[in-house]
């Protein structure tokens, strides 16, 4: 995926709850749509609360930003409305892949991890080209990030592990584009995660469930 022309244009982060607002190409109408995804962070990941189509500007998310990802918190009223009311009520993500095309359906919902995790990174991109994360993430990006004592290679397993839950079939390679490194620095970050723990080793019947959901 474009990382840069698949992330959110908008994210609100307001406690738990996190708003993202998709532009989507219509090529059948002028105007165009966006997609507001909104998800709730929980022990074990992120859980998918609602997907909302609805043409181009409806969510009052601002429409224009010299950033890739408009980032706002609590402050910003638009996101209000779209939280819901009772944190019971969540839907799968294969819902998604069901009603939308595998293209639209990644770039709403890996779009949006990648913007909800890794938006301080994305942000400092667009100033400086070259980061080298693993360099600066104790004195820096572990605190942006927001993940407090997390080492790198925890904070990219649980990244990798939201993305696979939300169906991401190259969450590997997604991860090396926006952190800038090497496929093969992300899977050694994510076989050392699984020695440690840090993350389930994948059973024999995991990917062929998850293949089943997207066939």
């Amino acid at each position: 995926m474009s990382l840069a022309q698949d992330l959110p244009r908008n994210l609100c982060q307001n406690g738990r709850w996190a708003i993202s607002v998709t532009d989507i190409a219509d090529s059948g109408s002028t105007q165009g749509l966006e997609a507001v995804v909104v998800s709730k962070e929980i022990p074990d990941g992120y859980q998918l609360h609602k997907v909302v189509l609805q043409p181009k500007g409806t969510s009052g998310a601002q429409l224009d930003s010299p950033h890739v990802t408009l980032v706002e918190g609590k402050d910003a009223d638009w996101a209000v409305p779209f939280i819901p009311k009772s944190d019971d009520a969540h839907i799968q993500p294969h819902m998604i892949y069901e009603m939308l095309n595998k293209t639209a359906a990644r770039k709403l919902l890996s779009g949006h991890l990648l913007a909800v995790r890794y938006n301080a990174i994305t942000r400092m991109r667009e100033i400086e080209e070259h980061l080298d994360i693993a360099s600066r993430w104790e004195k820096e990006f572990k605190w942006s990030l927001g993940q407090g004592e997390a080492s790198l290679t925890k904070f990219t397993a649980i990244s990798y592990k939201a993305l696979t839950d939300w169906l991401e079939t190259s969450p590997a390679q997604v991860l090396a584009a926006i952190e800038g490194v090497s496929v093969t620095t992300i899977r050694n970050r994510i076989y050392a995660a699984r020695e440690k723990g840090a993350i389930e080793k994948p059973g024999s019947g995991i990917r062929s469930a998850k293949k089943a959901k997207l066939s």
